[in-house]
């Protein structure tokens, strides 16, 4: 893929929104929220999310042959790598408000930790109407549209 393939591509609304949300709360919020949202909250869903993905072979199948193996790396080494990232990022997050974090911090991390559920249940919604009328392959094209 080339840096200008990178660049044309579509994007699914969902998708672009809970990337937008992600940029704008690690540029404009507290180190602490920021993680929460993205480090925790996101890639904790991820790593369990892909490894029911990986667990069978049918999202697989929706890629050629020739290509399956290099599509799928992303997938699989998230659905082995990230049992312990959130796990980690609560620890860096749990150091960075101390032991007393105000109630309006808590509050913070709380909704941050929420949108970001938000946005991806709207993305999960996306590939489950997707889902419902497309064949595999027909469904990892339209996600790019």
């Amino acid at each position: 893929m080339t840096l200008e393939d990178l660049h044309d591509q579509r994007v699914a609304p969902e998708l672009h929104a809970l990337s937008h949300w992600c940029w704008q709360t690690s540029s404009s919020d507290s180190l602490a929220v920021a993680m929460a949202a993205t480090n925790y909250a996101i890639e904790g869903a991820t790593g369990e999310w892909s490894a029911v993905v990986c667990s069978t072979g049918v999202y697989a199948e929706a890629f050629a042959e020739e290509t399956r193996k290099k599509s799928m790396k992303w997938l699989k080494m998230h659905a082995l790598y990230d049992d312990a990232h959130p796990w980690e990022a609560l620890e860096i997050i749990c150091t960075l408000v101390g032991n007393k974090p105000s109630l309006q911090l808590q509050a913070e991390l709380r909704q941050a930790v929420t949108k970001s559920y938000d946005y991806m249940y709207l993305f999960l919604e996306r590939c489950i109407q997707l889902d419902k009328v497309k064949s595999p392959r027909g469904r990892v094209a339209a996600l790019e549209m």
